[in-house]
């Protein structure tokens, strides 16, 4: 899972690898990271779940995209 966080001066981008147990309704967090430099996407190392290679950094659209998801499901709860 990517995830990104906002300290007031950047935007940092980081993943945690987890493994979901779907008759449980459990999970397990396998590792997880962040790139210490703003603005930079954080790359994956090779051989994880993830398969190696960059989180790309959202780009508008996709800003946009998540935000109308997230206000949608607030709205049916």
């Amino acid at each position: 899972m990517g995830f990104s966080f906002y300290d007031y001066v950047a935007t940092y981008y980081g993943y945690i690898e987890v493994t979901w147990n779907s008759t449980t309704d459990t999970f397990e967090i396998l590792s997880a990271a962040y790139e210490s430099t703003g603005g930079v996407g954080i790359v994956i190392p090779a051989g994880s779940g993830g398969g190696g290679g960059g989180v790309p950094l959202p780009g508008a659209a996709g800003l946009a995209a998540c935000g109308l998801l997230g206000l949608s499901r607030r709205r049916r709860r």
